[in-house]
């Protein structure tokens, strides 16, 4: 880029100024980031719930006075082995009943009158427990974050475009305050079905936000990352524990991504990292059942590590390998295929994990191709950023491995090499000159009229002795 380049060490390079508005270009990703991951908060499931117990149901319920609370819930909930206490189902005991024991004939039924749940993690209430989103409606909770997750795509397809229409400080104003604005609204709406459009709405908007102020300062790697964190669910299903292992691994991945980007180049580090994702994918997918606990265990964090930095490195690649004039939009289609991968495991939860073998597959050998299509990138280590689509065009795909200094390495596409650039100055004087000596040559031969004339005319050039003619002796 010429302005980094030659005009920017010019004026002071990366001073004062430069520095306040890096610092605060960081505002407004804290804020997207804190939108994002409190998406999992708010609807996430508390780990014990049941029926409220259902007086109605109870033939007598003067008898339920003189119990305790353990044995109040023994009568009216069913009790199931291995989870506890029945999410959504009640007794219904027959009305003429005076046998309460465990033998009594009685029916099951579903809840009728709401349910009572434990203190979700981190809130004192949520959206499930706010409008009871378990048993039957169960399905609201993955259809409100696909819904968020296809905010996101669409923002970043359609403000990617406007960021090279309008301009970044442009698209980041009106992102901010769109998105202030549908998130109050969200937080004042009462109605389920409300929700997840007033949160699709929103999710545009980040998008937007995290995008242009990303240049102003990928799908496989998002979606495969459900295959992974599944697996971690048989050591333990406390939110906690895969949470907390899904943030350690993507700072140990951003971590590794600082210390080795730089210098091993972009491309390695992302083919080292799809190589990775891809083993471990299919390793888990082929050997699940004849691996012990703590090599999936391995194999699953291992996997969530590679993935995280798949994902990092390929947005922070691709900003620099796109042309200034379409980097937005571009940029924008790689996070938009980042949000279809993070909306898979939700279309999964929606089909009470049918199809997620069919899910890994399809992932797993995206990871495997992705292998070959990353050979094919050039590489931006050291390099200026590309201003126009000739610059782009003009990028090189250097070997893997160590070669000649000397070696000539081919552009990404075969185009006509020119000796000089071309100036349409020159190019007219070259024209009108064409034109000057063409009508020339055009011009009709005058035939001399003196014999003395004609004879110098046919003078030979040349005397017999193969030397030129002495001018002293025609003279004389």
């Amino acid at each position: 880029m010429e302005f980094e380049t030659k005009i920017y060490p010019q004026i002071g390079g990366y001073g004062r100024y430069n520095r306040i508005v890096t610092l605060f270009s960081w505002f407004p990703n804290f804020a997207v980031s804190l939108n994002l991951f409190s998406d999992v908060f708010f609807t996430l499931i508390p780990e014990s719930y049941h029926c409220k117990p259902d007086l109605a149901l109870f033939p007598a319920p003067s008898v339920l006075g003189n119990l305790s609370r353990q044995a109040f819930l023994n009568l009216t909930v069913p009790w199931l082995k291995g989870s506890g206490f029945s999410h959504c189902e009640l007794y219904k005991y027959p009305l003429n009943t005076s046998n309460f024991t465990g033998s009594a004939p009685r029916d099951t039924v579903p809840c009728t009158i709401g349910w009572e749940f434990a203190k979700p993690a981190g809130l004192q209430n949520n959206l499930v427990t706010e409008w009871n989103l378990v048993c039957a409606d169960y399905w609201k909770i993955p259809l409100q974050h696909v819904c968020f997750m296809t905010g996101w795509t669409l923002g970043y397809i359609l403000l990617g475009s406007i960021c090279d229409w309008l301009g970044r400080r442009c698209a980041l104003l009106l992102s901010v305050v769109f998105s202030g604005l549908l998130g109050i609204m969200a937080c004042l709406s009462n109605s389920p079905s409300a929700f997840p459009f007033l949160r699709l709405c929103q999710g545009s908007m980040l998008a937007g936000v995290f995008l242009s102020s990303y240049i102003a300062r990928n799908f496989i790697g998002t979606g495969i990352q459900y295959c992974f964190t599944r697996n971690l669910h048989v050591y333990s299903t406390h939110f906690y524990f895969s949470y907390a292992l899904r943030v350690l691994t993507g700072a140990l991945a951003c971590v590794f991504l600082c210390v080795c980007v730089d210098r091993f180049g972009r491309r390695g580090i992302l083919l080292l990292s799809a190589i990775v994702t891809g083993l471990s994918s299919l390793l888990l997918l082929a050997l699940t059942q004849y691996l012990q606990g703590g090599l999936v265990l391995v194999l699953s964090v291992v996997g969530l590590l590679s993935s995280q930095a798949l994902a990092m490195l390929s947005v922070f690649f691709g900003s620099e390998v796109m042309p200034t004039v379409v980097r937005g939009g571009t940029l924008g289609l790689i996070m938009a295929a980042g949000c279809v991968g993070m909306a898979a495991s939700s279309l999964m939860e929606l089909q009470n994990n049918g199809g997620y073998f069919l899910h890994h597959v399809v992932f797993s050998s995206f990871a495997v191709l992705s292998v070959l299509c990353i050979m094919l990138l050039p590489e931006s280590k050291h390099k200026p950023l590309p201003d126009s689509l000739k610059d782009g065009e003009r990028q090189r795909r250097p070997p893997l491995f160590l070669s000649r200094v000397s070696r000539e390495n081919p552009p990404l596409l075969r185009t006509q090499t020119l000796s000089a650039d071309f100036n349409r100055e020159s190019y007219s004087r070259l024209v009108s000159a064409t034109r000057k000596i063409l009508a020339k040559d055009a011009m009709p031969l005058k035939i001399p009229s003196s014999t003395h004339t004609l004879s110098q005319a046919q003078a030979p050039l040349l005397a017999c002795n193969g030397t030129a003619p002495d001018t002293h002796e025609d003279e004389s």
